[in-house]
């Protein structure tokens, strides 16, 4: 089967991993869970807590954290993003 795949969502500017009961990548989370379990993939999905107003750089730095905390050694990564931009 392979190593695990690490896929991360990030939000983008004034995004959130959950407001409420309003899930910002919960559609696209379970999509892509059930299209890695169908490859036979090992797959550990996680939404990006970021600070959503910050800027670019301080949300890069959060991601980059994130994924040295929970990452194993030589893992595939994959970062989804969705409406940042650096204009």
């Amino acid at each position: 089967m392979g190593s695990k795949h690490y896929l991360y969502l990030v939000p983008g500017f004034f995004g959130f991993a959950n407001l409420g009961e309003l899930k910002y990548f919960g559609h696209v989370r379970s999509f892509l869970a059930d299209r890695c379990q169908r490859l036979g993939l090992e797959a550990h999905i996680e939404v990006m807590k970021t600070y959503p107003t910050s800027s670019l750089p301080k949300r890069a730095s959060r991601v980059v954290e994130t994924i040295a905390r929970s990452t194993g050694r030589c893992a595939p990564v994959h970062l989804i993003g969705h409406s940042s931009s650096t204009h």
